[in-house]
């Protein structure tokens, strides 16, 4: 009997040892994986936080542990799950601080695109620290990309209460400004999250958006010379720079800004390089460069078909890439477009009495020849109008065609388009005394002049 007593007592007393010697070493075990961790020698770590780990799954530090190991090893995927493991536990005690946890694994729920884990995550970092600025920030962004904007605005606002110097909160409150179109308050923003990070790239290139959209021209270019330093910002930059001098109509400028583009094509994606095109040929269009424009447009079409309205433009100008007389007619300086229209008039019958250039175009009195031969008969005078530019020919010209008329005392008029007539156009001449000739029969008679 004694000898089982003895027995017991040994037995007991051995695991009274082992569970001391355990509560010992276990703790011991912790702070060398956590300074394992600290020193950098990640693997290390891992390997002795999975073997304790295989003995004792519940511990929610030695997944802590290990989660951070993880991913300072470049493995966030799986930080991300043991960390879920702690999240699970609920215990957040001894080597975990809560608050550095939370924020950890809400930016791995970043990383992993998990926005809603993400942000009940810092909705609770915002109960536990509700003065932290940067907080409310992230709330905010979250909330944003929910297309929750009220509650986003209403969390920007509040790290901006907290921290005045949160340049990040200002310029995502002035994105959001920018998209309800409130340009002062866009603006606004814009400027304080470049007073408070200078180097804000982002945003100075916002301001250079809204300058533009303001028609504030040279203080866009000026924000897109400095955003454009910024090498993610840079072709983007050059491109409204472009736009703003286009615009402005500083054409030289601008095909100068998108020619150097074309010359960066390494640098520049092909959305980039595609949009640059557009505009160069737009730009050659407006100086009646219609062959180099031409040029970037069947460049664009080879790339991407149907991109913007390229297709429509090749389509419009392909009496130009097919028949040299409509080139020559669409392209010429304006003393050799006034020849030749001239000579279509005079093989239609009539003689010059007076003629101009004007916008688009130009502008001539003329009689019928056969008109002469009879003495008491006194001669009217015809408004002839050429038009060679792009769009159709609409009502606003018409009207100040008849306008011209009335003020000319002439009862008759004539109106040449090398594009179009628009549907207001025939509409308003219906009855009047006015004749049209379309593009396909300028051709016709350009062939005979030539």
């Amino acid at each position: 009997m004694s000898f089982v007593i003895i027995s017991i007592v040994g037995i007991g007393t051995i695991l009274f040892i082992i569970f001391l010697l355990k509560s010992f070493l276990f703790p011991r075990k912790m702070v060398t994986i956590n300074n394992l961790i600290k020193s950098g020698k990640h693997q290390s770590a891992i390997k002795i936080a999975k073997q304790l780990l295989a003995k004792d799954q519940s511990n929610p530090e030695l997944h802590y542990l290990l989660g951070q190991a993880y991913n300072l090893s470049g493995k966030p995927d799986l930080a991300l799950m043991e960390y879920n493991k702690v999240n699970k536990i609920g215990q957040f005690e001894g080597i975990i601080n809560e608050q550095a946890f939370r924020k950890a694994i809400a930016a791995l729920f970043i990383q992993f695109n998990q926005d809603e884990e993400a942000l009940k995550e810092y909705l609770l970092l915002i109960k536990k620290d509700p003065y932290n600025s940067d907080y409310q920030y992230l709330v905010g962004s979250l909330f944003e990309k929910r297309g929750n904007v009220d509650n986003a605005m209403s969390h920007y606002q509040k790290a901006i209460e907290l921290d005045k110097r949160n340049d990040k909160a200002h310029f995502y409150l002035g994105k959001l400004y920018y998209s309800l179109k409130k340009l002062p308050q866009a603006k606004s923003e814009m400027e304080e999250a470049v007073k408070y990070n200078p180097e804000n790239s982002q945003a100075i290139f916002h301001i250079g958006k809204i300058n533009k959209d303001s028609h504030n021209f040279a203080g866009a270019i000026q924000a897109f010379e400095k955003a454009q330093k910024d090498p993610e910002l840079k072709i983007k930059s050059i491109i409204e720079k472009g736009i703003c001098s286009m615009i402005s109509g500083k054409n030289d400028v601008a095909i100068t800004e998108f020619e150097r583009i074309i010359r960066l094509s390494k640098e520049a994606n092909e959305s980039e390089i595609l949009h640059a095109r557009y505009f160069l040929a737009t730009c050659f269009e407006n100086e009646r460069k219609v062959l180099d424009a031409i040029e970037q447009w069947e460049a664009i079409n080879a790339k991407k078909p149907n991109f913007k309205d390229v297709p429509q433009k090749l389509a419009q100008y392909q009496d130009i890439r097919t028949e040299d007389v409509m080139k020559d007619f669409l392209i010429e300086g304006n003393d050799k477009f006034l020849e030749m229209c001239l000579k279509i008039i005079d093989i239609k019958g009539y003689s010059q009495q007076d003629s101009k250039i004007i916008k688009n175009g130009c502008q001539i009195v003329a009689v019928d020849k056969s008109a002469g031969k009879w003495r008491n008969i006194k001669v009217q005078s015809t408004l002839i109008n050429f038009f060679r530019m792009t769009d159709p020919v609409d009502e606003s010209h018409m009207r100040t065609f008849i306008e011209e008329m009335k003020k000319q005392n002439i009862i008759k008029g004539i109106v040449y388009s090398a594009s179009d007539f628009n549907r207001k156009a025939l509409a308003f001449i219906e009855n009047r005394p006015v004749d049209i000739v379309t593009k396909e029969q300028i051709i016709e008679e350009l062939k005979k002049i030539t």
